[in-house]
């Protein structure tokens, strides 16, 4: 669940959240007890989804429009799913495109290929040697996508 490509403020996040809650459970031996990292895990996301959303706004609309699905995906899934939504005419009529000075937009909204390699610079999705496309779980879980194999989800209230 923590994981290196977790940004700092929501790693740090992650755990200021866990060490609250770490007087909870007095008899575990550890400083921090996993159902109390897992919960403060999700504050880390609530974070990320504020940074992304301030920073790359265009992003979090790409990975919005896969949500429901499952990673890995098929490339053309995810361009068909883009299509769908209306990305490429979203983002060229917001005038969507990065400037030297300007970092709201994403370089090119030409294609389909050149957002997603984008995607796959910045570090919020990665292109696995078969040609599927992943998330990191922080991204999938912020956009509500699941995992193939993977175990469900399931919310803690706090």
């Amino acid at each position: 669940m923590l994981s290196a490509r977790q940004p700092p403020r929501s790693f740090l996040a992650t755990l200021h959240q866990a060490a609250i809650h770490a007087d909870d459970r007095p008899g575990h031996g550890r400083a921090l007890h996993h159902e109390e990292i897992r919960r403060g895990w999700q504050e880390g996301v609530r974070v990320r989804a504020r940074e992304l959303d301030g920073t790359l706004p265009w992003a979090r609309e790409a990975l919005a429009a896969l949500a429901g699905e499952q990673v890995p995906i098929e490339e053309e899934r995810v361009f068909a799913l883009w299509e769908q939504a209306g990305l490429l005419s979203r983002l060229r009529n917001r005038g969507g495109c990065a400037r030297a000075s300007v970092t709201t937009g994403p370089r090119s909204v030409d294609s389909h290929p050149a957002l997603l390699d984008e995607l796959i610079e910045l570090g919020i999705a990665t292109r696995r040697t078969s040609g599927l496309i992943d998330l990191p779980d922080l991204y999938r879980f912020l956009h509500g996508l699941g995992r193939r194999g993977g175990v469900k989800h399931v919310a803690h209230t706090a």
